[in-house]
């Protein structure tokens, strides 16, 4: 039985996502931008496996431009959290700018 060196490659990324999804350090937080970063990771890994495991020879550009999309969307999840944890920070420090405890 002969397996392809794109199947392999995407039991890899699957097995490495999950490894990564299990183990890596999570925080307390659910939207704190280190635990978003490490479930898009994750994610990633495991959907470009899926993807390049269904990929055959003819439908090669699409696999490519799916893969591009995913890592794509999780790179926009990351940012808004990112994004969002700045702007708590910001309006925290403004508070208390306004109210100076002395």
């Amino acid at each position: 039985m002969k397996i392809s060196i794109v199947r392999t490659i995407g039991l890899m990324c699957v097995v490495v996502g999950l490894v990564w999804s299990v183990l890596f350090p999570k925080t307390a937080d659910m939207l704190q931008p280190d635990f978003v970063a490490s479930v898009a990771i994750g994610l990633g890994l495991v959907l470009t496996g899926v993807i390049l495991l269904f990929a055959t020879k003819a439908r090669a550009a699409a696999s490519a431009l799916a893969i591009v999309l995913a890592w794509s969307l999780l790179l926009n999840v990351f940012l808004f959290s990112q994004v969002h944890a700045e702007s708590t920070l910001i309006r925290h420090m403004a508070a208390q700018q306004e109210n100076p405890k002395h």
